[in-house]
């Protein structure tokens, strides 16, 4: 969007509207019993009357000034004050309604030359809401959130309707707050509901995934960006909650190895076809349980029995693989269409039995996701993507292409609203602890220790270095 020249309103314009819309502003809050402007303006009207009688009886004009003039100095002397007042009451009245009226005048954001008008500004922690009146549409604040961010000087994290249409709220942070590059995982993160706490975001509240409320997750994003070391962190909260975790991967599960024996991976076709239709005949299991007990959610179920169900947590690596059809035929073919008719049953009605699938890919094209399996994606996670085409496949936004090269930097899609996050940097020694609960804190201490030990020696070496004599001279 160009940007535009900004006129300048003439001065004797600026304060004529200023002091009419001031004296209009005193009658409303008098309507409102509100008294303070007007008593004010009244002070100030009578302190000018009693300095021009003070004037005249000390006889403080110059003898020069012809009497001629006399009433044109008592209606300066009078009303230049009340004019005063009018544009100071005027400016402290509407000085946080045009606070942002420049900015936005700066980046041409109007709607037929009307700009936004503050309501309301607060903070909640790092958090600024800004509220606005405009007659913008919601979709054009939502296409220039960039050219928002550049004009307002701050990071837009979410924009969303307040009231009714033409209320514009804007959640945002101070443009110089970012997110750390790396944050280590502690099981102090970790939810004792069915919640699995993945990052934190740049308002530095956790980011998490509740599974009493989430279908599926879909995780995409180039190699190198951190799916692994998410699908690490899922599978370990899972586990540490007790939760069933099966894995199809058709790398046979190697990245999944530090988690131990306890969960079942398989490898080929066959095996997740059957493996799958065992899922679809357990969830049917599950519902008529549910039914006869009279309550719609595994969670409510587990709340009235003592032994209660299990959540099931299925994991597809790499899914492109499992769910393509290309250049299969016959036997292999079907078997592919039987996987892909249990992943869509899974997906659509899994979560009310406590069965949820977590897949994860490069890139979620329509020939690998189709329509059924996409449309119960509660969430997304998507990290770099190579280009903008990729990132609007993978969260019909391209923003993911524009995220910073660093491991574990990923976008968030939650309906319509994107949050940008860290995920938690998670180890193979992490993973330790899930047969001893207090190995974790050992190892940590450990490898604080390890580097600690390692920066001595460092320090240690630069000091030697600096005293590189030959003493054998002596």
């Amino acid at each position: 969007m160009a940007s535009k020249t900004i006129i300048k309103e003439p001065l004797t314009y600026r304060i004529v509207r200023n002091t009419l819309i001031g004296i209009v502003d005193i009658f409303k809050a008098l309507i409102n019993k509100k008294i303070w402007g007007l008593l004010g303006l009244l002070v100030v009207f009578f302190c000018s009357l009693a300095s021009y009688k003070v004037i005249i009886y000390l006889n403080l004009i110059p003898v020069i000034v012809d009497k001629r003039f006399y009433p044109i100095i008592f209606y300066t002397i009078i009303l230049l004050p009340t004019l005063v007042y009018l544009n100071i009451y005027y400016n402290l009245k509407h000085c946080d309604s045009n606070k942002y009226t420049r900015n936005f005048m700066e980046i041409n954001f109007n709607w037929n030359s009307k700009y936004p008008v503050l309501l309301k500004e607060f903070r909640e922690g790092k958090t600024i809401i800004l509220t606005f009146f405009s007659y913008i549409p919601l979709s054009k604040w939502e296409s220039c959130k960039e050219l928002l961010e550049t004009g307002l000087k701050k990071t837009i994290t979410k924009i969303y309707c307040g009231g009714n249409a033409q209320i514009v709220n804007l959640r945002c942070l101070d443009s110089q707050l970012t997110l750390p590059n790396k944050i280590y995982w502690n099981n102090d993160y970790m939810n004792d509901d069915d919640i699995l706490t993945v990052g934190v975001d740049l308002e530095g509240d956790p980011v998490t995934i509740d599974l009493d409320k989430t279908h599926s997750i879909l995780s995409s994003g180039a190699t190198g960006g951190g799916k692994t070391v998410l699908s690490n962190l899922l599978a370990y909260q899972c586990l540490k909650k007790g939760y069933e975790l099966d894995v199809i991967d058709r790398k046979r599960g190697v990245d999944y190895k530090p988690l131990g024996d306890s969960i079942k991976v398989i490898i080929d076709d066959e095996g997740t076809e059957k493996f799958l239709k065992d899922v679809v005949q357990e969830m049917e299991t599950r519902g008529d349980i549910l039914n006869k007990a009279n309550v719609h959610k595994l969670k409510d179920y587990n709340k009235i029995n003592d032994n209660g169900m299990k959540r099931k947590i299925i994991v597809i690596d790499e899914i492109a693989q499992v769910l393509n059809m290309k250049g299969y035929k016959g036997i292999e073919l079907d078997r592919k269409k039987s996987i892909i008719k249990c992943v869509e049953s899974i997906s659509s009605i899994g979560r009310y039995v406590g069965i949820s699938l977590f897949l994860f890919t490069q890139t979620p094209y329509q020939d690998v996701l189709n329509g059924a399996i996409k449309a119960n994606l509660t969430k997304v996670i998507c990290f770099r993507m190579p280009n903008g085409t990729a990132s609007s496949v993978a969260i019909d936004s391209p923003e993911a292409a524009k995220l910073p090269e660093i491991a574990g930097r990923a976008l968030i899609r939650e309906g319509a609203n994107l949050k940008q996050f860290q995920v938690y940097y998670f180890d193979d020694y992490m993973c330790k602890d899930l047969s001893n609960e207090d190995l974790f804190n050992e190892t940590i201490e450990i490898q604080e220790s390890k580097i600690d030990l390692r920066k001595a020696d460092d320090e240690k070496k630069a000091i030697e270095s600096k005293f590189d004599f030959n003493f054998s001279d002596f």
